[in-house]
């Protein structure tokens, strides 16, 4: 069983990693936030008028085609938590970062994909849900890792990560 597959510290004490590996960790955890939120601000300036561009209304889709991945992580969440407890944080961790790729992968050439308008409305909406499940997957797994790596300093560094993702 590897550092932090489902072995949860309960003593309050920092966990036994070199500084080198909680570097990692915190390394992981700000690459994993900042990719996630990335994603949303590469994207949305230009959404609305592509979505015009398809002759439906941009403003009006774009809010829909941004509300769902975090109404996906609101949803499936506590699924991650389950899928934790019984395939490990790791699993999730290497699951939930692949699945956002994927997707936005997918969301970028959904108009290529298509050329149907309401084709490639589903790809768009379709592709960010998953890429909200493959977020509540990451963060979830990272979070916890974060969490049983710095039980002492916790806030500090999600103060951090909060820095760095805006």
């Amino acid at each position: 069983m590897s550092e932090f597959e489902g072995r949860s510290s309960t003593s309050g004490e920092e966990s036994e990693l070199t500084t080198r590996e909680k570097a990692v960790v915190i390394a992981m955890m700000t690459s994993v936030s900042f990719s996630s939120n990335i994603t949303i601000s590469l994207v949305l300036p230009f959404l609305p008028q592509e979505i015009n561009a398809l002759g439906l209304p941009g403003q009006l889709l774009t809010g829909f085609i941004f509300a769902i991945f975090p109404f996906m992580i609101l949803v499936l969440s506590p699924l991650c938590n389950l899928l934790a407890k019984r395939l490990g944080r790791v699993f999730l961790l290497y699951a939930g970062v692949p699945l956002q790729t994927v997707t936005v992968v997918v969301f970028g050439l959904s108009k290529m994909a298509c050329k149907n308008p309401k084709g490639v409305i589903g790809m768009f909406l379709v592709s960010r849900g998953l890429q909200g499940f493959g977020a509540a997957m990451a963060n979830l797994a990272i979070f916890a890792i974060v969490a049983e790596t710095f039980p002492n300093s916790l806030g500090k560094v999600m103060g951090l990560n909060e820095v760095i993702i805006g």
